[in-house]
């Protein structure tokens, strides 16, 4: 069966696909600079708002990366960050979206995994913690065929303890680790899910070049040959205790929607241009 133009086997070796998802690019930055000129208020409301969210989280404390990504997702799922206190994990029509502000989604109540990588990256960053968005195909392996698919998913990378994880908020706070320079494992005392690493997205999205995801893939591979956290360590003493934690904290965080309700409001009233 011939190679997809968006298998790793034919594009990493093959410098005219590679132009095409560079020109791709070229195009996703014009509308993104429209955005930013257009958006300038909104987007200045936004990164107020994941300064509240950053301080809230320092005020709960938080013991690891990993312990800091399940409260950032018990707050999403919750809807203590979202206008109305609600939270659907529904993607949002697109032309809804600000696509250069795409974590801006959560506080509409609704998001997929583009939004809540994306939100999780802001606040990583607000508290000078490192998270980078990995893209990914999740779905059926069949004979290596998966590895023509296009990404379709995005995780975040977390390093903790030395290590480096990918961990999905939007199916449970999954968390995988790399078997290799582009496949990762779920570890779980239950499933046993891959995810296939899609670099070309890296280019589309303008935060890689070629270069820069050969290098990737090698780091990737390095770590692959690391120890891993025990998946009954992650299961009960960090998502489990992380859960009973902030459910016992339920006043202070219903009091942190309130006092960001108006600062929503205006985002929301911004994304509403659209």
């Amino acid at each position: 069966m011939k190679k997809s133009m968006f298998n790793e086997d034919n594009y990493l070796n093959n410098d005219s696909i590679i132009k095409i998802f560079e020109d791709i690019n070229i195009d996703r930055k014009q509308k993104w600079d429209l955005e930013k000129y257009k958006y300038y208020k909104t987007i200045d409301k936004y990164k107020e708002f994941i300064e509240e969210v950053a301080l809230f989280i320092k005020k709960i404390g938080y013991h690891s990366v990993l312990d800091c990504s399940s409260i950032i997702a018990f707050l999403i799922y919750q809807g203590y960050l979202s206008n109305d206190l609600s939270f659907t994990d529904k993607e949002l029509n697109s032309e809804k979206e600000i696509s250069c502000l795409l974590g801006s989604s959560i506080i509409k109540g609704k998001g997929c995994c583009r939004n809540l990588s994306q939100i999780h990256k802001d606040i990583f960053q607000n508290l000078d913690l490192e998270s980078n968005l990995l893209y990914c195909y999740e779905g059926v392996r069949l004979l290596g065929l998966e590895k023509n698919r296009q990404a379709n998913h995005v995780i975040n990378l977390v390093k903790h303890e030395g290590n480096l994880y990918g961990i999905d908020l939007y199916n449970g706070n999954h968390l995988f680790h790399f078997i290799s320079g582009l496949e990762l494992e779920q570890i779980s005392s239950r499933n046993n899910d891959h995810l296939l690493y899609k670099p070309y997205y890296e280019i589309i999205q303008g935060e890689s070049n070629l270069e820069d995801i050969k290098e990737k893939i090698q780091s990737f591979k390095n770590y692959s040959l690391k120890e891993t956290i025990k998946p009954l360590y992650y299961e009960f003493d960090i998502i489990d205790d992380t859960k009973k934690r902030v459910l016992a904290l339920r006043e202070e965080c219903f009091n942190f929607h309130e006092k960001t309700k108006t600062l929503k409001k205006e985002i929301i009233k911004g994304m509403d241009k659209l």
